[in-house]
């Protein structure tokens, strides 16, 4: 009955992390020492145990290679859509730029484009779910995107890049309009990926 509960309890973990869609297997770590204890005291329990070896060796090894190993780890993708964001309009971004993700949690630009972002937000949703995790409230990379907010980055000295999902754009637009006066503002929409890039040129 206790094997059982423990069986019970990783394939409910699993489950729900395959139903979140993280696709981060760090986040299987909590149920490792319960896989490990479940995993002997099966074995423990089998019949010719040196063919129950070979076997559960067998399907370890091909689980390993066809889970975690390969793609992710030896060539992770953490999302194709950013990494082509990041190849076609953030390459030329110079070292000195702030980026800025607007209305979206998107660390796989940040990886792929290796640097650091802000995370600005007019959402309260949003901006409340992302200040309920410690380390984005520790961080002070959330944003609440006000008017200070806004004039903040026009009077900034440094070249600004947004990224932005296409649908939740209207309010950075507006904000472009605002930073046209003081700075060149170019806009770069791709439908393929559905997202937009502003880019706020230095002070005139």
């Amino acid at each position: 009955m206790a094997l059982a509960w423990v069986i019970a309890s990783i394939a409910v973990t699993l489950v729900v992390l395959h139903v979140a869609s993280t696709r981060l297997f760090h986040y299987m770590l909590p149920v490792m020492p319960l896989a490990a204890v479940a995993a002997t005291a099966s074995v423990d329990r089998l019949p010719q145990p040196a063919l129950a070896y070979r076997i559960l060796g067998s399907l370890a090894v091909l689980g390993f290679l066809m889970g975690p190993l390969y793609p992710h780890l030896l060539a992770p993708d953490y999302g194709s859509r950013s990494a082509t964001l990041v190849d076609r309009h953030l390459n030329t971004m110079p070292e000195d730029a702030r980026l800025v993700i607007w209305e979206d949690y998107d660390p796989a630009t940040i990886w792929y484009a290796d640097k650091p972002a802000e995370f600005y937000s007019a959402d309260e949703r949003f901006y409340s779910a992302q200040m309920s995790v410690d380390m984005m409230r520790r961080s002070g990379a959330v944003v609440w995107a006000d008017d200070l907010a806004r004039d903040a980055l026009i009077a900034a000295e440094e070249p600004i890049y947004f990224v932005a999902p296409a649908e939740r754009s209207a309010l950075l637009v507006r904000w472009s309009e605002h930073a046209s006066v003081r700075r060149r503002v170019k806009f770069v929409r791709d439908p393929e990926i559905e997202r937009m890039v502003a880019i706020w040129g230095p002070q005139r």
